[in-house]
């Protein structure tokens, strides 16, 4: 099994990890398939870099990932759109995800969905779907 089949997600805050909803068990309506497995590494940001008085570096605010799709359908996409993100581009969730190279971790999230032209797929499916998580602190 692919460690991304692990992913979960849930709409609102502080969701009970056994209410969490694997990213690849969502069919959409009217898709024959599921959700494809999202990417998460190599999108970690651990916050904005500061200089302490002693010339060593600290960071600032939340962290911050990525969900990455190769590919979805435009049914996946507003089921993103309807459903976790509650008809908006942006709202709260509930993550499971394996942020940086670290063990997995169950998370609150404001998620950012990118608008159709934003993605390259444009009119026929959307391609290289990027949905920032940020925000990003662990339970």
């Amino acid at each position: 099994m692919f460690i991304q089949n692990l992913y979960a997600v849930a709409a609102n805050y502080n969701v009970a990890q056994n209410s969490l909803t694997r990213w690849t068990s969502i069919k959409a309506n009217g898709d024959v398939n599921p959700f494809p497995a999202p990417q998460c590494l190599g999108f970690f940001d651990i916050g904005s870099r500061y200089i302490r008085a002693d010339a060593s570096a600290g960071f600032n605010g939340y962290q911050m990932t990525s969900l990455f799709w190769a590919a979805l359908t435009w049914n996946q996409y507003w089921y993103i759109y309807t459903t976790i993100l509650g008809n908006a581009y942006s709202g709260f969730t509930t993550q499971y995800i394996r942020v940086g190279f670290d063990a997995f971790v169950r998370c609150n999230a404001v998620m950012h969905l990118p608008k159709q032209v934003e993605t390259d797929g444009k009119f026929f499916a959307p391609k290289r779907v990027k949905c920032d998580l940020l925000k990003v602190v662990a339970l």
